[in-house]
């Protein structure tokens, strides 16, 4: 159903699930970083290896997968493809404590967390560009933004 400006009545609903979803971006793509050192000891590496793998490749994984979320956002929506990419973070997340006796395991790991992150940083481009006045775009920029912020916060 649409307003009498014709945009969805579930906007809000929709920014709120894809700012949820920078929140946990951003606690996803920080985990590591407390525990790198521990980690480095663990496994007989250095810091600077188990930071490459850790923090290298959940970056470049998420890149590339959100920009190989296009043609997915725009055959399944925003919804389907904000579920389909927390579920694979969710997966990576839930496999971390088991895949951390090697760079290799966790690079897979990674690489999970990644690719789910793909969809759901593709959706805040067309949640702001379909649901909202061009003069609220900012302000879904801003808050989404503040997500990956927040979730690196906690």
């Amino acid at each position: 159903m649409k307003n009498s400006n014709g945009y969805p009545n579930t906007r809000w609903l929709m920014l709120a699930a894809v700012t949820a979803g920078q929140v946990m971006i951003g606690t996803t793509m920080i985990c590591y970083a407390p525990i790198l050192g521990i980690i480095s000891k663990d496994i007989g590496v250095t810091v600077g290896e188990i930071s490459a793998a850790a923090m290298g490749t959940v970056i470049m994984a998420a890149a590339f997968s959100s920009i190989l979320s296009g043609p997915i956002l725009d055959k399944f929506g925003v919804a389907r493809s904000i579920t389909v990419g927390a579920l694979i973070t969710t997966i990576g997340v839930l496999l971390a404590p088991v895949f951390d006796n090697s760079i290799k395991q966790i690079v897979i790991v990674r690489l999970i967390m990644g690719i789910g992150w793909g969809p759901v940083t593709a959706c805040t481009s067309m949640v702001a560009a379909r649901w909202f006045p061009v003069e609220k775009r900012g302000m879904v920029a801003g808050m989404v933004g503040a997500g990956i912020s927040l979730g690196i916060i906690l």
